[in-house]
């Protein structure tokens, strides 16, 4: 069996080289002798690359064949967003909501109305955001197009901010709740907008309401890295307490992205004042010190 497998993974190669070499035909025939599990995998990836090659129409049409519920909603929730991005809103609309997995139905409607979004065009995009069905995934949508007419200079982003705000703070799921205001309060900041730190507040109050330890844990982990990425490194720290000097230096380690953002080379800085700290207990971390003082890890080549 496992022998069938091997062979299948390997046809399933074959078809997406051929498939990337243009020659979409051949890539179909092999697919078409796949065994299940592969065949799905085999014609996701077939689709991908025709959409990448502005096959759209093609794409959709295999997207039609998977029998795999999951991995045909993945399928058409991206074949959505190419079809925005072509400028076929009406195809992308009837497709988004073909979908036959709501919370994929849902996402594909929130990335259509960010690439719509993207692409200047606010009037369409807060339509397709405000016509999402999911309350969460709505308040998602609204900040996120907040975000983008706030860099645009539109007087209306704070209207989107405010409705996202409401639909945020009247979720009863709690982890729905935190993710909402966490989101909101992450496209507020970059804006300039005055009440983001009320809204990372607001989320870190309905984090530490999860009954569950590791949820709670993990909201809160989410919430100091959105909370570093905005440049509110203090507040972080606060959010995620010391755990001991092993446990802070990796916890700066994982929002060295972060901290590049904020200005180039900070995360070294900031890594390299940890473990000189952590070196006091663990004489281990020193050896890492020397290596992150010297010239090339400053300078981050």
């Amino acid at each position: 069996m496992r022998d069938v497998r091997d062979q299948a993974r390997g046809l399933r190669l074959v078809a997406t080289t051929r498939a990337q070499a243009g020659q979409y035909d051949e890539a179909e025939a092999i697919i078409g002798g796949l065994i299940d599990a592969e065949k799905k995998e085999a014609l996701r990836d077939l689709a991908t690359v025709l959409m990448r090659a502005n096959h759209l129409e093609k794409a959709g049409e295999i997207a039609q064949t998977i029998r795999d519920r999951g991995v045909q909603a993945v399928v058409l929730r991206d074949l959505t967003v190419a079809l925005a991005t072509a400028g076929r809103d009406s195809e992308a609309e009837a497709v988004a909501s073909a979908i036959p997995v709501d919370w994929r139905r849902e996402q594909a409607r929130h990335n259509l109305a960010m690439t719509l979004a993207q692409a200047g065009r606010f009037e369409e995009a807060e339509a397709a955001a405000r016509a999402i069905e999911d309350q969460q995934v709505r308040a998602l949508a609204l900040s996120d197009l907040g975000a983008s007419l706030a860099q645009a200079g539109s007087g209306r982003a704070e209207l989107a901010f405010n409705d996202a705000w409401e639909l945020a703070r009247t979720l009863r799921d709690p982890v729905r709740r935190a993710e909402a205001l966490r989101h909101l309060a992450s496209g507020q900041a970059p804006a300039g907008e005055p009440r983001a730190r009320q809204a990372f507040a607001e989320a870190e109050e309905s984090a530490r309401d999860l009954p569950d330890e590791s949820l709670r844990s993990e909201a809160l982990r989410d919430l100091a890295a959105s909370l570093v990425q905005a440049g509110y490194c203090g507040d972080a720290l606060c959010v995620v307490g010391v755990p001991g000097p092993d446990g802070f230096v990796q916890v700066l380690a994982l929002w060295a992205p972060a901290f590049e953002r904020l200005g180039q080379g900070l995360s070294v800085t900031v890594l390299r004042a940890a473990i000189d700290v952590a070196g006091w207990a663990h004489s281990g971390w020193r050896t890492i010190l020397e290596l992150l003082s010297t010239p090339e890890a400053a300078t981050g080549e």
